[in-house]
């Protein structure tokens, strides 16, 4: 499988977020967020790592149980460092002007939930 470097190329509609998880442990050095997904177009999971976050947004809907585990995803985008997004962000934030961010959105299908942030990159990483 050929690799996959731009967010949006990912085959988001009806795979399974299966885990997110918030690694802090060296605060303001390498604040990441990560997010395991099960494939929809293949049996593949992956972690998406979100490196270097500047800020995230977690609105999650714990009261709606969903098939056996994970939670269908409905969509996702990103937008780059000259989107309105970040143009908006930087302004409310002016010590990140200088630097090169996107912002990434993932919306769920049946609880409506959405995991949004702001980071300076990510990567994949093949679970199995």
């Amino acid at each position: 499988m050929a690799e996959i470097t731009h967010f949006d190329d990912l085959w988001w509609h009806d795979s399974v977020l299966l885990n997110v998880g918030i690694d802090r442990t060296l605060p303001g050095k390498a604040d990441t967020i990560s997010i395991m997904v099960q494939w929809y177009d293949s049996e593949r999971t992956e972690t998406i790592i979100f490196e270097n976050v500047f800020s995230a947004t977690i609105k999650y809907n714990f009261g709606v149980i969903v098939g056996n585990g994970g939670e269908p995803i409905l969509d996702a985008f990103s937008r780059d460092n000259n989107s309105q997004e970040v143009r908006d962000f930087k302004t409310m934030n002016p010590q990140w002007r200088n630097h090169v961010i996107s912002f990434f959105c993932i919306e769920m299908n049946s609880t409506g939930s959405t995991i949004s942030l702001f980071a300076q990159s990510f990567k994949i990483v093949h679970v199995h």
